[in-house]
């Protein structure tokens, strides 16, 4: 008669992590679209912020880089106690890098009514543009990095459990005495005797 198979449980951390990547997935959609249509409106309606800054174009390009390849690496190397340290030092990176080019971005471009636009609109970069255009990068890279950090902890959780699975004591000592007894028996009276027959 076969034995039933129990099913095999999904890790809950890896669940969690496979859905922080999904919305990680569309947010880097979204920010990703939004600044490189900024970086192209930059460069050429508004050259001067980045003659200004030299060093944030490449900083820019480098958060666009990084959080894409902690995305895809992540999903990639999830089983991987040791690798699963890569995408998550690369999301921290990229969201950091991210962080400082949006602060940069809202200091460059403050709140203001344009002469060519309405009494109610506004030029520049208000706290929802920020967020949604610029700052959800950061909340990917974020996320990206909790979701490497659970797999991280479950590919070590597994390993704990598959050495607990095949370690085998090596003290295992099975039905024996752990002493030996090396008192020697008493003898009764007649045996001493017999004994001391036997010698003389």
């Amino acid at each position: 008669m076969k034995e039933k198979q129990v099913p095999l449980r999904r890790d809950p951390l890896r669940i969690v992590s496979a859905c922080m990547m999904a919305v990680v997935m569309m947010l880097l959609v979204i920010s990703t679209l939004f600044q490189c249509l900024s970086i192209y409106a930059i460069t050429v309606g508004s050259p001067d912020v980045f003659s200004a800054a030299g060093w944030l174009l490449p900083v820019w390009i480098a958060a666009l880089v990084l959080l894409p390849a902690a995305a895809i690496i992540n999903p990639i190397v999830k089983k991987n106690e040791k690798w699963s340290y890569l995408p998550l030092a690369l999301a921290l990176v990229g969201a950091a890098l991210a962080l400082v080019v949006s602060l940069t971005l809202r200091d460059a471009f403050p709140v203001q009514a344009g002469s060519n636009v309405s009494i109610n609109n506004q030029q520049g970069l208000s706290d929802w543009k920020l967020i949604y255009r610029h700052l959800s990068s950061v909340f990917a890279g974020v996320l990206t990095a909790v979701a490497a950090g659970l797999n991280h902890i479950a590919s070590r959780n597994q390993r704990i459990r598959r050495e607990n699975e095949q370690y085998e004591s090596v003290y295992d000592l099975g039905d024996q005495p752990l002493f030996a007894d090396t008192e020697k028996p008493k003898l009764k009276r007649s045996q001493k005797d017999a004994l001391r027959k036997e010698k003389n």
